[in-house]
């Protein structure tokens, strides 16, 4: 009874000292989480999450778990969505893990998990707080975290919020901008960033995105080699002006004090305002993008009192180089699209064909069998294995023929840009098919390709994804019942050198110059609900021909295949699309051949492919 007693009590034991181990293991661990900006995250943006770990105890290895369920609706199965990152956390150290979530309408939780050793070690909720906004963010950084609250607008017409953030917190990956409209660098110390986080923001800036750099700031920062990676400017010191000033005539009341004012010289930027031979404010444009440089402090006395100063905000605010278009233009008509397309058998002639060869043959042995191996179990025998034969090699071609057929994955992407810049950028869509049951193994650029899932209502289309971040790269696997499809989405950023502008000399004069190395086809130049309509621009040529924006409809584009027709329906309607059309000429083509593949497949599988140009033609 004693030695019964005393196991159980050296049991009770180590199982005290285990798990008192365990928790003084995995309590050691510090985390601290910061999703979007300030917390707050804009609806159907992509946004930042930054992920800071501290361990003050041993070495702990295993993954970093992200995982959330969205469905906009009660009567559909909710999409999971998990992102697995491997994770080592060295004895006392701090590591800051980042990556980029698109949280769309419908989100009910976000989780994040610390698995190690096939536990779950650590469990977080993170609170969601959404904003639904239409219009985008303003992004400030500076020392004080204020300074900018003016730029706010909450009106029925416009909403508009700023959020402060620290550089260190700026994204790393260029996505991580999505729901940003403006990045505004004020009185900081230095440009000092990672490598990701500048080429974050440069990739940014060449597919539209605001850069705005103020004149407040210590020297490190007008010294940064950072400042002349993005400006081709020469900064030679500061000078101080006299007044008057010329803008003091606009009903100005303050006091007329010395201006101090950066010295700079560029030979690319436009002077939007000079005063007395010295550049105040510069625009530089860098490909779809613009920068703002501030050379004087816009805050200071004398302009502080200056009323002009407001409409210079909303002047640098307002006017893009490169409008933005919505994502998941095409949400409402991809499934029915995808779906045009059905499993292919072989036909029934094909069919008919392969059994009367195969009678034909037939007959030619036997009467080869009767005249050569008259009677005998060898010609019996050959007679069977070449019967034998000839079946198996029928079926395998047959049966090989119909899963090349009916495996493939399928993409539509619309590539996005101006006339002026070699980037795009690039969302696309993907359909997976299987005719067996089988897996897939697809993987693409962590840096900069961007996976989700793409939104729908047939329930025969899985959704789910689970992409697992690996040395830059992401990897997803789907593993295929027969007769089963996939569908995800795609954004990146990808070189098209197509280029385009427009001259109004009485009508409007278009160039083309078409560098790819496949030609456009069924090409369509829209403006003002008027559009011109050309068949083909051929690979590496340019093309000049007038564009008379009283020119009727085409009854051509009639002629264009089903899927090109509703898709062109659906951008045509959409109001972004309409509001850009009006301000400029929008160049809309379509292309066969991959400017680059996004998505890699291993294994055996026919990828369809359809590209479509989205190009804005500025008006010189």
């Amino acid at each position: 009874m004693f030695k019964k007693r005393r196991i159980l009590l050296s049991g009770g034991i180590i199982l005290i000292l285990l798990f008192s181990g365990g928790v003084k293991v995995f309590s050691s661990i510090g985390v601290q989480v910061d999703l979007g900006f300030e917390g707050y995250y804009p609806v159907d943006k992509w946004v930042p999450l930054h992920i800071l770990f501290t361990n003050e105890g041993p070495l702990v290895k295993g993954n970093l778990l992200v995982k959330w369920k969205k469905n906009k609706s009660l009567s559909l199965k909710p999409t999971e969505v998990s992102y697995l990152i491997p994770l080592s956390l060295p004895p006392s150290s701090k590591k800051l893990y980042t990556t980029t979530l698109l949280l769309e309408s419908g989100v009910s939780s976000l989780q994040l998990l610390l698995l190690a050793e096939d536990r779950i070690i650590f469990k977080k909720e993170i609170p969601l707080k959404p904003l639904y906004m239409k219009e985008g963010l303003i992004l400030v950084v500076n020392k004080k975290g204020s300074g900018f609250d003016f730029l706010n607008q909450f009106s029925d017409e416009k909403k508009r919020r700023v959020f402060y953030i620290k550089m260190e917190n700026l994204p790393r990956q260029w996505i991580g901008y999505d729901g940003v409209d403006v990045l505004i660098i004020d009185e900081v110390s230095s440009l000092n960033l990672e490598d990701t986080q500048k080429e974050a923001l440069k990739r940014w800036l060449s597919v539209g995105g605001t850069l705005i750099i103020t004149a407040r700031g210590d020297y490190g920062k007008f010294t940064s080699s950072f400042l002349f990676e993005l400006l081709p400017i020469e900064i030679t010191g500061k000078v101080v002006l006299n007044p008057p000033f010329s803008f003091s005539k606009e009903n100005f009341k303050g006091s007329l004090e010395k201006l101090e004012v950066w010295k700079i010289y560029s030979s690319q930027g436009e002077v939007k305002i000079r005063e007395k031979g010295i550049p105040l404010l510069i625009k530089f444009k860098k490909g779809g993008g613009q920068i703002f440089f501030l050379a004087t402090d816009f805050f200071s006395s004398p302009f502080r009192d200056w009323p002009g100063r407001w409409k210079l905000w909303e002047e640098m605010i307002e006017k893009k180089s490169l409008p933005s278009i919505p994502r998941g233009m095409l949400n409402g008509i991809m499934e029915p699209l995808f779906l045009l397309e059905k499993p292919s058998y072989p036909s029934r002639m094909k069919f008919l064909l392969f059994l009367s060869v195969y009678l034909l043959v037939l007959g030619i042995f036997y009467i080869f069998k009767k005249k050569s191996l008259p009677g005998g179990k060898r010609g019996k025998l050959i007679f069977f294995l070449i019967i034998f034969l000839f079946s198996f090699t029928s079926y395998y071609l047959f049966g090989r023929k119909i899963k090349q057929e009916n495996t493939f994955l399928k993409e539509i992407s619309i590539y996005y840009k101006s006339g002026e810049s070699p980037q795009a950028r690039v969302e696309s869509y993907f359909l997976l098919f299987s005719s067996q049951e089988d897996s897939f193994k697809l993987k693409t650029r962590a840096e900069t390709s961007f996976v989700s899932t793409l939104p729908g209502k047939n329930e025969k289309i899985h959704r789910d994804l689970e992409l697992l971040f690996d040395k830059g790269k992401v990897f997803f696997t789907f593993f295929s019942k027969p007769w089963s499809f996939y569908s995800f989405r795609t954004e990146t950023i990808l070189e098209f050198p197509l280029y385009g502008k427009v001259e109004k000399e009485g009508s409007f004069k278009i160039s083309l110059r078409n560098l790819n190395l496949f030609p456009l086809e069924d090409i369509l130049i829209i403006y003002k609900e008027k559009y011109l309509f050309f068949k083909k621009l051929p690979s590496l040529s340019e093309r000049e021909f007038t564009f008379n924006s009283e020119r009727g409809k085409d009854a051509r584009i009639s002629s264009l295949e089903e899927s090109k027709r509703k898709i062109l329906n659906q951008i045509f309607n959409h109001k972004k699309i309409k509001e850009i059309s009006f301000k400029n000429p929008l160049l809309v083509g379509w292309f066969r051949k991959f400017p680059s593949p996004i998505v890699e497949v291993k294994g055996g599988i026919n990828q369809k492919f359809t590209g479509l140009i989205l190009m804005v033609l500025k008006i010189i």
